[in-house]
């Protein structure tokens, strides 16, 4: 048996359902999957299917321009069953802005058990834009029946089988290259960032060109100036904190056009050494972006009111979070300089400062 199926985003299904659904399917037990970059927003749209999932996976990947996300990649590492290698790794981290000498672009999954094999390939690449929400078009051909081996189909995807494998022998283990490629990602040009959405007019409107919005994306810090959370007439601390629109980029979300009072999902925030897994982000009443802040910490109930808070991407049992710290003025002083640097300190209207690293 072999089918042969066309995924159309965004008019049709997603790359990112066939994904998920292959992920749990217990007729494959190994996932081998190559892909041009990995980002945060890619890692967060399948983390809880990979988080269910009893294959056995290879991620093979690189480092080339500095495009995929440290925090990505180390979550990826970190699961269970899974293992990640990059592509000339060892000679692309010690090049100027991880130039690559030969380019890596594919874009490719393939599911594979003792019985039946799904090969998706085509334009998506491991973001969520990618995944769910782009205009893009990828082939899903599953194949079934060990005793029709020989047939075409099951030839094309040995084919892709012997090609990862021999690509994966050669790559490095991220594991070994990981410091060396977050110091490099420290120092990463803006030109790095890639623009993977919308047009430019809309960002423009909300404070954001759409070149700021790719580096927001891409950024591994933000600080913001808390202001005031708790109302004049309330003895009970506030926590939500309002952003700029379009602020949920730099926690994976894409910056669609949604009705005030849309809950846009959930972010895993850790604070004070405690995780807390499903704070949420809204597009609020006032059309400003709205993240629920941790209600506790190590010493109890938290008043962030006048607090500089600092908000910065890693990789935590396997899965994308954010690590939450109140910073002193001195600390953000010296990220906003770093801010400044790469054009990404901002203003709110009222005068709260914040900016991304």
């Amino acid at each position: 048996m072999s089918e042969f199926d066309v995924i159309a985003q965004p008019a049709g299904s997603t790359v990112s359902h066939v994904l998920r659904t292959a992920l749990v399917d217990n007729r494959f037990n190994k996932l081998r999957a190559a892909v041009a970059y990995i980002m945060a927003s890619g890692v967060q749209e399948l983390q809880e299917a990979l988080a269910d999932s009893a294959l056995n996976r290879s991620w093979l990947t690189s480092f080339d321009w500095c495009r995929s996300d440290p925090a990505a990649l180390s979550a990826l590492h970190q699961q269970s069953l899974s293992s990640v290698r990059i592509h000339d790794g060892k000679r692309v981290v010690l090049r100027p802005g991880c130039g690559p000498t030969t380019s890596f672009h594919p874009k490719s999954f393939l599911f594979t058990g003792p019985d039946h094999a799904l090969l998706v390939v085509g334009s998506a690449n491991m973001s969520r834009n990618g995944l769910l929400h782009g205009v893009e078009v990828d082939a899903a051909i599953e194949v079934a029946g060990h005793s029709k081996r020989t047939e075409s189909a099951w030839r094309q995807i040995d084919s892709a089988r012997l090609w990862f494998d021999a690509e994966w022998t050669k790559a490095r283990s991220f594991a070994g290259l990981s410091s060396d490629y977050q110091a490099k990602y420290d120092r990463r040009p803006p030109s790095s960032a890639v623009l993977e959405f919308g047009e430019t007019s809309s960002f423009v409107r909300r404070g954001f060109t759409a070149e700021q919005l790719a580096q927001v994306a891409h950024a591994q810090t933000m600080w913001i100036e808390a202001g005031r959370l708790t109302a004049r007439t309330s003895a009970t601390p506030g926590h939500q904190l309002m952003m700029r629109p379009l602020t949920r980029v730099f926690f994976g979300f894409q910056p669609l056009s949604v009705p005030r009072k849309t809950q846009l999902g959930s972010v895993r925030i850790r604070f004070g050494g405690t995780l807390h897994a499903n704070r949420t982000l809204e597009f609020a009443h006032n059309s400003m972006d709205r993240l629920n802040l941790p209600t506790s910490g190590a010493n109890g109930t938290v008043r962030y009111d006048g607090k500089i808070l600092k908000f910065t991407k890693i990789a935590l049992g396997g899965m994308v979070a954010y690590e939450l710290s109140i910073i002193s003025k001195r600390e953000r002083n010296s990220l906003k300089a770093v801010s400044r640097r790469l054009n990404l300190s901002f203003a709110m209207p009222g005068g709260r400062a914040f900016g991304f690293t």
